[in-house]
């Protein structure tokens, strides 16, 4: 299902490239949207397979997890604000992508700094390998 899914992402680039007469001088917010629900039901998919799995014992420790959940928050709160971007005040339309952008990052951390503690602690218990 991955698969599919970074299929269907590559071709809508390639098609934007054949349908858009200046892709690369202009922006493309249909790509870009075409682009987010893709990457957003990947990581729907990859949050469905780790909730599956014996990995959800040890989420706190499960790095990839933390990512799925930062870029999620991200992507989900981009699309309303993107869609408005002509008619929200330029001021709100910043800072809402700011806290967003924030929001994101500090789950990233978090779950950096609680793998690296993880990690840590292997490593004074067990000993370097």
């Amino acid at each position: 299902m991955q698969l599919i899914l970074l299929i269907l992402f590559v071709a809508n680039i390639v098609l934007m490239f054949y349908t858009e007469d200046d892709l690369l001088h202009h922006f493309s917010f249909n790509m870009l949207y075409t682009d987010i629900l893709l990457l957003l039901f990947s990581i729907i998919l990859f949050l469905y397979q780790t909730f599956n799995s014996d990995k959800i014992l040890e989420i706190n420790n499960y790095l990839p997890f933390w990512i799925s959940v930062s870029l999620l928050i991200l992507f989900i709160g981009s699309i309303p604000i993107l869609y408005f971007r002509t008619t929200v005040s330029e001021h709100i339309y910043f800072f809402i992508l700011f806290m967003l952008n924030l929001i994101s990052n500090g789950i990233l951390m978090l779950g950096l700094i609680w793998n690296r503690q993880d990690t840590l602690d292997k490593t004074l218990k067990y000993g370097r390998k």
